[in-house]
Parts: structure tokens; sequence; C-alpha cells
């Protein structure tokens, strides 16, 4: 399956973290079948991280948050509860704050301001 996908960054295991031209979730679980709960913690951070930058800047593409907020969501449901938690002790992250700053950190230099 060969869907058009825009690159982000990546997870700290090195896999693509992406958005993809689809609006089915279940072609996005499986693009995306071989990330581990930590990848899908990056990639959920990493996304809710752009969901917020673009709140900011809602006057360039006001359906640049619903995007970034849709792919964050499929990530975030994937992650169980004991997963995430044992993601954010792992890296000492206690807010979502601490969330937003880790997302930023595994965003390619063009998303990062």
């Amino acid at each position: 399956m060969n869907i058009p996908n825009q690159k982000l960054g990546e997870t700290r295991s090195g896999k693509p973290i992406c958005t993809f031209t689809t609006e089915d979730a279940k072609t996005v679980v499986g693009l995306t079948a071989d990330f581990t709960a930590a990848d899908r913690f990056d990639a959920m951070a990493l996304l809710q991280y752009l969901a917020i930058r673009a709140l900011r800047r809602a006057a360039a593409d006001p359906h640049e948050f619903g995007r970034y907020a849709w792919h964050a969501s499929i990530h975030m449901n994937l992650i169980s509860k004991e997963d995430l938690q044992k993601e954010m002790r792992s890296l000492s992250l206690v807010t979502s704050i601490g969330v937003s700053k880790h997302g930023k950190s595994r965003a390619d230099h063009i998303f990062v301001d």
C-alpha cells in the first residue's frame, strides 16, 4: 500500500513519524503496525506538539490542527495506560508541558520554532 505521507520527525528508535493522506484510521494503524509503545508515545507527543503549534498559527491553515490532532489520537488510543505511565516515568515527564517538549525534541528541524 503506497499512501502519500508527510514525514514530521522520528521516534527514538529511528522510525519515521508521519501524517498520511487518508481518512481511514485502520489504514494509519496498519501503516504503523511495527510501532512499539515507545514509538507510539513519541509519535503522539510530536503530533500533540504540532497540534498546539498549529493553534498558534490558525490563520495559516485552519485544517492543520485537526490533521495533527486526529493522527495523535490514533497513536494515543493504541497506548495502554500502563505503557503511557511507563514512558512518562522513563523520560521523567510529569506534565503535558513536558510531553510537548519531548514531542518537539522528536520533530524534524523545520517544524521547530
